[in-house]
């Protein structure tokens, strides 16, 4: 009996003192402000582009030494304007997307809504571009450099929409 409480206190030390020494995730919190007036889309006009909102990025360092990067961005808004017509759109783009990196390769998947400068089906060489996406997107590089891409979800092409 006294060998089994010795070994259970012996494994439940062992557990909390992992927790104990388990690094804590960085957590941050920051605004975001962009304006800016862009020609680099391929869309044939400028596109005046205002971004708000609020960002998370929260980090950690697993015991194997994987890096894990988690950001969203509740309420990120996006106005997109033609500057030439005066067309706009304005657009939720929350995410999340999570970004993973280890000695096997890295991981970057982006679910819900989010726009991109580039289309997401010409990965892994991007053609520029403005897309908005709705479902997951999902880039993994492994250790020898050898891509693979799945989207599912909408993509909608924005530049015909300002047009």
């Amino acid at each position: 009996m006294k060998k089994r409480i010795l070994a259970l206190a012996t494994v439940g030390l062992y557990l909390v003192s992992g927790l104990a020494l388990a690094v804590q995730p960085t957590i941050t919190r920051f605004s975001i402000d962009y304006d800016a007036i862009r020609s680099d889309f391929n869309c044939g006009f400028d596109v005046h582009v205002q971004m708000t909102g609020k960002g998370i990025a929260i980090s950690y360092i697993d015991k194997q030494g994987t890096s894990h990067d988690f950001m969203a961005f509740p309420q990120l808004k996006s106005v997109l304007t033609n500057v030439s017509n005066g067309k706009s759109i304005t657009l939720n783009v929350s995410g999340p997307l999570k970004i993973t990196s280890s000695k096997d390769g890295f991981s970057y998947v982006q679910v819900g809504v989010t726009s991109w400068v580039v289309d997401p089906d010409t990965f892994p060489d991007p053609v520029p571009g403005l897309f908005y996406a709705k479902g997951r997107f999902e880039l993994f590089v492994d250790a020898n450099g050898v891509a693979t891409v799945t989207r599912t979800g909408v993509k909608i092409a924005l530049c015909p929409m300002l047009q």
